[in-house]
Parts: C-alpha cells; structure tokens; sequence
C-alpha cells in the first residue's frame, strides 16, 4: 500500500482503496521503471460555468407604398463565458476564442453575432435580404486568428391566396451571396 494513500489513516478505511467517484476510467497504465500505476478518468463534471451577456432584438415596421416594410436586427454580446475544469484551478474565459478538441471541446464564442433581416411584404410577394455578422474569434489551442465575417442572403417568397393554387408558396433565394468561404480552423 503507497505511503501518499490517503484513506491510510482512516479508522474502518480499506488499505488497498486508493480513490472511489471514478466513473469513465481509461488509459490504465503502469510505469515499468518505478512500478506506478497511472489511471485517466475521462468524464469528470466541469466544477463550473459563468456566463453573462446580453441578446437584444428590435423589431420594427412600417407602410411603405402599397406594402409593409419590417425590419428585425437581432444582436448578441458575449461579455463573459469562464469555465472552471477542476476545483482549484483558475477559471477560462472563452469569449473571442475557439477551441479544439484539445483542451476545452466547445464552439466557437465570438463576442459579438448579429442577424438584420429586412423584408418587404406586398399582397402575396415577400422580398428580404439579411446579413449575418459573426465576430474575429482566436483560436484558443493553435494560437490562430478567425477574421470576423460578414454573410448576406436574399430571398423572395409568394403565396397564392386564391383561385387553384391556393395556399401554395413558392420560394427562392441566395445565402451567402458572395459565395465567401468560412473560415478553415
């Protein structure tokens, strides 16, 4: 029984329990130098999350020639994403980042996104177009910059109100207008 045991010295305690809550233990291994078992347990519960931020969204209409004009702009700040592996350590803040399977699976955590969506809607015809923003992010293993982008989409829909075809919507449209390829992490 190792000396570092440390139910050793607990009345009513097995001598040969070393540690119990491993729930996912892998990668059992034993060094032939010094004859020291190494275990991973993979799975451990992260100690904690602390997020803050705020989602704002406007909405917003109006009559413009024969139809109606809507605007909707949804925007996210990301003021604070910190999490904490395991007790003791200090916790990570992941707002700008993105990260690899390495050492913290996740997405990626821009500080800023938003969506502007503006429509025109005239009897059955809709016409919109939106543009999506999605803020510089680095990479947090591989020490990479993700450069911000920008995405604009256009689409247009019509709906058939009355006679064979009624309650048919045909529909159409482009996202990504500008054919721009996402970012390679």
């Amino acid at each position: 029984v190792p000396g570092a045991n440390p139910f050793i010295s607990r009345d009513g305690a097995l001598p040969e329990i070393y540690a119990y809550g491993i729930r996912n233990a892998q990668r059992l291994g034993w060094d032939a130098r010094n004859g020291a078992m190494y275990l991973s347990d993979i799975g451990q519960n992260i100690v904690g999350t602390s997020v803050s931020g705020v989602d704002t969204q406007i909405n917003w209409g109006f009559t413009a020639g024969p139809g109606e004009v809507g605007i909707n702009w949804l925007v996210s700040w990301l003021a604070e994403f910190e999490r904490t592996e395991y007790r003791g350590l200090p916790p990570a803040d992941g707002v700008g980042h993105t990260f690899s399977f390495v050492s913290w699976p996740g997405p990626a955590l821009p500080e800023w996104r938003w969506n502007l969506n503006l429509n025109y809607d005239w009897g059955g015809l809709t016409l919109a177009a939106q543009w999506r923003y999605v803020d510089g992010i680095r990479d947090f293993d591989w020490d990479y910059d993700v450069p911000s982008y920008d995405y604009f989409d256009v689409f247009a829909s019509y709906a058939f109100e009355t006679g064979l075809l009624d309650g048919l919507t045909l529909r159409g449209g482009v996202e990504n207008l500008a054919d721009e390829d996402p970012p390679l992490l």
